[in-house]
């Protein structure tokens, strides 16, 4: 039917979508602490500095997911431990990937 194309649609942007929905939210998360985000500085980078002002490690993870998801694997320092559901087969993201990067994002 069109309204279940729509939502699978949807759904579809909002997996595809998600980690630069993260990232606004992690410069702001930065920004209101005094660490805003330098010119051409990764989102793993970022993350790291914020995540240590923060003294939060999971906060340095983030950067690690949202770089993978975007370019895989081998993106950014430490990707082989993003998180505890880490898959190192390319730039697939699980639903943990996610709801980590929610939960820490959102305690914020």
């Amino acid at each position: 039917s069109s309204k279940a194309s729509t939502e699978r649609h949807q759904r579809r942007a909002e997996r595809e979508h998600w980690d630069a929905a993260a990232e606004a939210q992690l410069e702001r998360i930065g920004a209101t602490h005094g660490r805003a985000r330098r010119p051409a500085e990764t989102v793993t980078v970022y993350s790291a500095a914020v995540g240590s002002l923060l003294d939060d490690e999971r906060v340095g993870q983030v950067g690690v997911i949202v770089d993978r998801i975007r370019y895989g694997a081998g993106a950014g320092a430490g990707s082989d431990s993003a998180s505890p559901d880490h898959e190192s087969s390319g730039a697939s993201v699980g639903p943990t990937d996610e709801v980590f990067v929610e939960d820490v994002l959102s305690s914020y």
